[in-house]
């Protein structure tokens, strides 16, 4: 590249953003020169005609061009600064310059410019040219046969170029007896056109199985196959996101070429990893972390707590839950069950059941129509007023049809609630003389 391709405030056309050296210029894309950041490039941006396939060349500033202390870099600074502040204003020159004195800059462009210019540009702008085609795999390796790498490789013979056992291994037995010494005047005109027609359609499947043959080796030699311990090796690396994938994605090694192939495993690597980071950071939103900076604190904390977690014993357990003696039982008798192997059974405090608390009625319906004990009797008992006046009704009434005669377990069936609260209201009315036992 010539001196006059050097310009400054160029935008790399994927992000925006102003190219500061080093950087990438594509060397397909020539109509217009196509100038990339290391960033975009690192990520394979595509746009318009443009494709991360294409050859690159890494564009720097960084050698020199005269003097070996002074850089491109500062070359272009010096002649920027004195066509903004004119010959002579050394001071603001070496200011813009940042990295010589006004002394340097002053002796550096008399000496180079003045005393001795040069009508080319001494060197390029591109030091080097790199290019992303794929290099051709190493020779596979020459195992003898019977070993078990031999037997790995699915017999590949290196010195010929093929395998012990190739596609339609008996194809040439189809076509090694043919006799094409076949003359018109031992057969009829109609059989000898048969018999040439059935030559000729053994030969073209014979020609169709080396067809398929070459191709299938030249997939096994372009994407590196033959050596499977070797590409296994290499994709280790996609352990964690998609290695379970590659067999299944190895069908489509006949749809692309191997540098397509590649960028499709890699993306593939790129899209997992992608979703793996974005799950990690609902795990920190969900967490309340809002900042990267109290990430590194909450997976030291979080390691730390399961850790403590794995720590934990039974009397760590006990001792949250000894506050409250009813959990502390509770606690205990499920520990007992859960780690007792024998068949006898433990010893162990028996929950007390609690009594519940009286309902208050004052406020529902239907409880002026109530007498004193009978408030007393659904307030205990936790009834509202209208279901026992409805549960007294029915009970009455069959105790009339068997002659004032009723007996518990016949009240438990006809009003089936709670056993308890059937008692309650089965004592009531004995007591009241409303029902008898006999």
């Amino acid at each position: 590249m010539d001196e006059e391709d050097i310009t400054d405030n160029i935008f790399c056309p994927a992000c925006s953003s102003l190219l500061t050296v080093p950087y990438i210029r594509c060397t397909e894309c020539l109509q217009p020169d196509v100038y990339i950041c290391l960033n975009c490039f690192a990520k394979g941006v595509e746009f318009k005609s443009h494709q991360n396939n294409h050859c690159y060349s890494l564009i720097r500033k960084d050698f020199p061009l005269f003097e070996d202390k002074w850089t491109a870099v500062d070359e272009c600074n010096l002649l920027k600064a004195i066509e903004e502040f004119g010959y002579g204003n050394w001071k603001e020159i070496s200011e813009h310059v940042k990295s010589k004195s006004t002394i340097e800059c002053e002796r550096h462009y008399d000496k180079y410019y003045i005393e001795n210019p040069s009508d080319e540009m001494p060197g390029e702008v591109i030091v080097f040219s790199l290019s992303n085609s794929c290099s051709s795999f190493e020779d596979p390796p020459r195992p003898p046969e019977g070993s078990s790498i031999y037997n790995d490789m699915g017999g590949y013979c290196a010195a010929r170029g093929d395998f012990t056992v190739e596609y339609d291994n008996y194809s040439e037995s189809t076509i090694c007896n043919i006799d094409i010494s076949i003359k018109n005047t031992h057969f009829f005109d109609t059989v000898y056109f048969l018999l040439t027609e059935l030559i000729y359609a053994a030969a073209n499947i014979y020609n169709s199985s080396l067809k398929e043959r070459d191709r299938r080796k030249k997939i096994v030699r372009d994407y590196g196959l033959i050596s499977m311990s070797k590409v296994n090796s290499i994709n280790k690396r996609y352990s964690k996101t998609i290695y379970q994938w590659l067999d299944g994605l190895r069908v489509y090694c006949t749809l692309f070429n191997p540098i397509e192939y590649d960028q499709l495993l890699e993306s593939l690597h790129y899209e997992q990893e992608l979703k793996n980071d974005i799950k990690k950071l609902k795990e920190y939103r969900q967490n309340g972390l809002t900042e990267l900076r109290n990430i590194r604190l909450y997976k030291c904390m979080k390691k730390r707590r399961e850790i403590t977690k794995n720590r934990r014993h039974f009397l760590s357990d006990l001792i949250n839950h000894v506050q409250d003696e009813e959990a502390c039982i509770s606690w205990l008798q499920k520990q007992a069950v859960a780690n007792n192997r024998s068949t006898s059974i433990l010893p162990l405090p028996q929950l007390q059941r609690r009594t519940p608390q009286p309902l208050d009625i004052t406020s529902y319906p239907s409880f002026d129509k109530l007498s004193a004990t009978e408030k007393e009797v659904c307030s205990y008992a936790r009834l509202l007023p209208e279901a026992f006046m409805e549960f007294k009704r029915i009970l009455i009434k069959e105790s009339e049809k068997n002659n004032g005669i009723l007996r518990l377990a016949h009240a438990r069936s006809l009003i089936k609630i709670d056993v308890n609260k059937t008692r309650k209201i089965y004592d009531h009315l004995l007591n009241e003389g409303l029902v008898n036992k006999e």
